[in-house]
């Protein structure tokens, strides 16, 4: 009985489905990657017809060679197994959502865990249009973490 008790736990706690937390209001999140500004701001997009959970997206690229402004609304695609490390050393959970348009192929990875995101990381491939020049024709990818003293968003 012990056994099976504990078989049964530990299948709750692996197999359970993992809460996907919707954030109220805006959150804008930087990334200290590249060696020019850049920054993304996410929001609650409701939901799309198929009852997938949508998230607003905002990508700002700015050096003194280009500008651009990148975005669109992504549809949550899978849950990822493997946690994320954010600043401070905590783990959270990740959800990969996914947008296919003018700006190629989005894939945009989430921290779902915490009240409001803060970690997204954006990978583009295949751009039909390269905005100024700031997106390489074959892609680009960025990350972003809520650094300490950054601004929370609006």
């Amino acid at each position: 009985m012990k056994n099976f008790l504990a078989r049964a736990v530990m299948a709750s706690i692996f197999f359970s489905p993992i809460a996907s937390r919707a954030f109220d209001g805006v959150v804008t999140l930087t990334s200290r990657d590249v060696p020019y500004e850049a920054s993304i701001t996410l929001r609650e997009a409701g939901k799309g017809s198929d009852g997938k959970r949508k998230v607003a997206y905002q990508v700002k690229l700015k050096s003194t060679t280009c500008q651009s402004v990148i975005s669109g609304q992504a549809t949550f695609f899978t849950r990822r197994d493997d946690p994320m490390t954010v600043l401070g050393g905590d783990l959270v959970k990740t959800s990969v959502y996914r947008d296919d348009g003018d700006n190629g192929h989005v894939e945009l990875v989430m921290d779902v865990e915490s009240k409001k995101p803060r970690f997204a990381s954006v990978d583009i491939d295949n751009p039909k249009t390269t905005p100024s020049g700031c997106v390489d024709k074959k892609g680009d990818g960025w990350n972003f973490f809520d650094w300490p003293g950054a601004s929370k968003g609006k």
